[in-house]
């Protein structure tokens, strides 16, 4: 264990104990497997990154969904409040991701996760280095999860933490990580391969669900792989960066907003956020149509992140604010990899095309 990463990630979140995983999804499928309840659901956003839904499915954890606010895509809070109200004794717990790197209101959340004696689950994922009310994102969830895989604001392409104050809940998790299979490199031909049937679902459209168009047990092992802990040599040096990397991020945020702000309804960041994405909403009957030219002209942007209950069960959605940030929304990437300069260009062309 590197005591380094321990001491930073105790300063983050004040939290004692530490799993390190191959990635986030595979701690948070351990975490699920420790815990689960079977006559009880977990409560997700409606607009979220698939893989933590997976990890539920494999830890055979029922899911439930609310939908998110338009202003920073996080979970709402008013929505988790009806769901407990309707379901009491039935949740399980709230998993609540700070999207874009902006703060979820974990507070709120867990003065009502409390209330009902469940679980919070903060996930960090896009939010490390955050602060919100005077504290880290991660300080406020009951476990709290931070992945450094490809893209992330502290990206070494792989890797993810669970924090708590668990002692017995972290050696649980630890005993379910060892029984997983350790033969990640036979998952390199399927992981082109679920790639493939990915874009192929959206090519053809399909009105079912990708669980229906795939079968998502073939691909397991490549979500819920160990590997060695090598990656932590480098997320020791990265952290010592991030302040710097937070710093830039917010830097090259202001000049998207300077540029595409006055033109576009935008999402905004709250002060000393970490941000991760700037996203802009278009119009839903364009925007397919003006990506791909913007893509064609060498453009860098995307349109993170589906409505999960729709894409992934084919269930008519009545999450608007899901649904529209899924037609609508164009997000333009802040990494490190991209400088001020290519920024600037991505900017320019974006002003061009859409």
């Amino acid at each position: 264990m590197s005591i380094a990463i321990k001491n930073h990630f105790f300063n983050l979140t004040n939290k004692s104990e530490i799993n390190f995983f191959s990635r986030a999804t595979v701690g948070i499928f351990c975490f699920l497997k420790v815990i689960n309840q079977r006559d009880k659901f977990l409560v997700f956003p409606s607009t979220i990154c698939p893989s933590p839904i997976y990890a539920a499915i494999f830890a055979n954890v029922k899911t439930i969904f609310c939908d998110v606010n338009l202003s920073d895509g996080n979970i709402n809070i008013s929505s988790v409040n009806q769901l407990f109200k309707k379901n009491r004794n039935k949740i399980l717990g709230v998993f609540a991701p700070n999207m874009y790197g902006n703060p979820c209101g974990a507070e709120k959340l867990k003065e009502i996760t409390n209330r009902y004696s469940s679980v919070f689950i903060e996930d960090c994922a896009q939010s490390q280095g955050t602060i919100a009310k005077k504290k880290y994102t991660g300080s406020y969830g009951d476990i709290s999860i931070f992945s450094f895989g490809y893209s992330k604001n502290v990206d070494i392409g792989q890797g993810g933490l669970i924090l708590s104050d668990d002692k017995n809940l972290r050696d649980e998790m630890q005993k379910v990580y060892k029984k997983l299979n350790n033969n990640w490199q036979n998952n390199k031909l399927l992981n082109i391969e679920y790639k493939k049937n990915y874009f192929k679902y959206f090519s053809q459209n399909k009105k079912k669900g990708f669980l229906k168009f795939i079968n998502l047990k073939r691909y397991k092992n490549l979500f819920l792989q160990k590997r060695s802990d090598r990656w932590l040599e480098k997320l020791e040096n990265k952290i010592k960066k991030i302040n710097n990397l937070k710093s830039l991020n917010m830097k090259k945020f202001n000049l998207y907003k300077k540029t595409l702000g006055k033109k576009f309804k935008f999402m905004n960041i709250e002060t000393n956020s970490f941000p991760w994405r700037f996203n802009i909403f278009y119009d839903e009957k364009k925007r397919d149509k003006k990506l791909e030219i913007f893509w064609k002209m060498g453009g860098n942007a995307n349109k993170l992140y589906p409505c999960i209950p729709k894409f992934l069960f084919g269930k008519k959605s009545n999450f608007s604010n899901s649904v529209k940030i899924e037609k609508e929304i164009v997000n333009f990437p802040l990494h490190e990899s991209l400088n001020i300069s290519e920024i600037e260009k991505n900017c320019n062309l974006a002003l061009k095309i859409f």
